[in-house]
């Protein structure tokens, strides 16, 4: 897909909602979670904060979808609750069992039907998970109080405000849920990375957060599945309706949400006229037939908790669920079991290409590797910059080199590392 570089069109938010002015009070059973409104467009206008740093976003999640292997990230969240009048609509059950949903959905155990159109790219387990975080006043990660006030767009940075809503948790170091009564329709919505630092987080009405036995299209959690794919970076498959790039190179191009669980083989009337990716979770599907992120989507997510992403501070978050979280920062990230950069080549001896796959104890440097032939002539070279993990994969075609020995060199700015390599015809 093409770069996404139209970042006056990136949207800072997801809407949910229906067609009519009454449908939320008359027909929550029946509503359509993703609509966007007129009176919401300031949200659908937003741009970064800084255009270049998310430009250089975009390019270094390509460059971890192509090369780096993701490793297991705890996240801890903490759940703002404001009741409306003394209704208590959400307990501390309903939170539980949400987050039970949401690290099932990111592990890959959320059950759909087979899509053998993209069977190849589905990610299955994310290696992303979800913790409670207890930070100073919020007792089990969850905070609640009383407000009588329905938020809307005139008033919605007091959701987040600690004057007049709910101040939750520091926002760089914890993911901030706060769960409230939206007017307009309104389901939930994320801001995404770098767009918004004094309402960074997610919000979502209490009817579509949870299981909802009376809801019929989403009623088992999954639209926060949906809006914490968006909290780390991820765009809806529809970006803004105008067949845009969603910035992943395995989705195909969307022109609208889509609110029934279409077949597989539903086209978009995008230019190509590609086949929608029913069942993943960025697009609007009702809760029975979401089920899935695609391999592009999860490294987009981990490249936004990479030492260079906009979510970094967040992956200290299994230390801050543990109670540990004083434990310093170099600690923190560098808990790997890899002593020493070295490398695997497979397979070898090769005909046509080869994989490397390196563990690099410095995931803060660049990897270089070189090959060269037995008269010292080099055949390839590439420097992986630092991706924030210490795997990752470099795929090399040799299918037009000799059949001969090469020597394969991999290097950090601590280790030299080098190993035979035989071509075959």
């Amino acid at each position: 897909m093409k770069l996404y570089f139209n970042l006056s069109a990136l949207l800072s938010l997801c809407v949910f909602t229906c067609f009519t002015s009454f449908c939320k009070a008359q027909t929550i059973k029946d509503t359509m979670r993703y609509l966007f409104k007129p009176e919401w467009k300031e949200f659908m206008r937003q741009t970064p904060i800084d255009i270049r740093k998310w430009s250089e976003f975009e390019i270094n999640a390509r460059m971890y979808a192509k090369y780096a292997i993701p490793e297991e990230k705890v996240l801890p969240v903490v759940f703002n609750v404001i009741h409306l009048n003394n209704e208590v609509k959400v307990t501390k059950e309903d939170i539980t069992l949400q987050l039970q949903v949401l690290n099932d959905a990111f592990a890959g155990k959320t059950k759909g039907e087979h899509n053998f159109l993209f069977e190849k790219v589905i990610a299955g387990d994310s290696k992303i998970r979800f913790c409670l975080g207890s930070p100073d006043g919020i007792i089990d990660g969850i905070y609640t109080t009383n407000k009588s006030v329905v938020y809307s767009i005139s008033n919605l940075g007091s959701i987040s405000d600690k004057n007049e809503g709910l101040e939750g948790a520091i926002k760089d170091q914890y993911i901030n849920v706060w769960i409230s009564e939206l007017a307009d329709e309104l389901g939930g919505f994320a801001i995404l990375p770098g767009h918004d630092a004094i309402r960074d987080g997610i919000y979502i009405d209490p009817d579509f957060f949870g299981v909802h036995n009376d809801q019929k299209k989403y009623n088992s959690g999954k639209t926060l599945v949906h809006l914490m794919g968006q909290y780390l970076g991820l765009l809806p498959l529809w970006t803004n309706g105008d067949c845009m790039d969603d910035g992943v190179e395995d989705t195909p191009v969307h022109n609208a949400p889509n609110d029934h669980c279409f077949g597989a083989g539903h086209i978009s009337l995008c230019p190509g006229n590609p086949m929608e990716m029913i069942g993943n979770f960025m697009d609007s599907n009702p809760d029975d037939c979401a089920w899935f992120f695609t391999i592009g989507q999860v490294a987009r997510m981990h490249a936004a908790l990479s030492e260079i992403g906009y979510r970094h501070d967040l992956i200290k978050g299994q230390k801050i669920c543990d109670g540990n979280a004083r434990e310093d920062d170099e600690n923190l990230d560098n808990r790997s079991t890899i002593k020493n950069l070295d490398f695997t080549i497979v397979p070898n001896p090769a005909e046509t290409q080869v994989e490397i796959w390196y563990e690099n104890p410095h995931k803060t440097h660049s990897v270089s590797i070189d090959v060269y032939n037995m008269t010292n002539q080099r055949m390839y070279e590439k420097t992986i910059p630092a991706l924030g993990e210490h795997k990752g994969r470099i795929i090399i075609d040799i299918k037009d080199w000799p059949a001969a020995h090469y020597y394969v060199t991999l290097k950090t700015g601590m280790e030299v590392k080098t190993k035979t390599l035989m071509a075959i015809k």
